[in-house]
């Protein structure tokens, strides 16, 4: 129903914010875009936007399929700073 959906709506703005925010603060540009340059662990991710792991990791998994960001060696990359700041509800 609708509750539901409210909540994972604030789950992936907050995950769209929370990327947003370590690209501001670890961003490295590079050919792809932005690659964070500490490594994230999902667990940190989910603790820190306030969610179950397997929540944060469907919604990563989310992310990824529509391009937003990507992961390598461990590392996570920014690919389209625009739309995840639109989907965090900030400009």
């Amino acid at each position: 129903g609708r509750t539901v959906h409210l909540v994972k709506k604030n789950v992936r703005e907050r995950l769209a914010n929370y990327f947003t925010l370590m690209s501001d603060q670890y961003g490295q540009l590079c050919q792809d875009g932005v690659k964070i340059s500490i490594r994230l662990s999902r667990e940190e991710i989910a603790s820190f936007i306030g969610t179950a792991h397997e929540t944060a990791i469907r919604f990563i998994s989310e992310f990824k399929s529509l391009g937003l960001i990507k992961e390598e060696q461990k590392f996570f990359y920014v690919l389209d700073r625009f739309e995840l700041a639109k989907l965090a509800g900030r400009r």
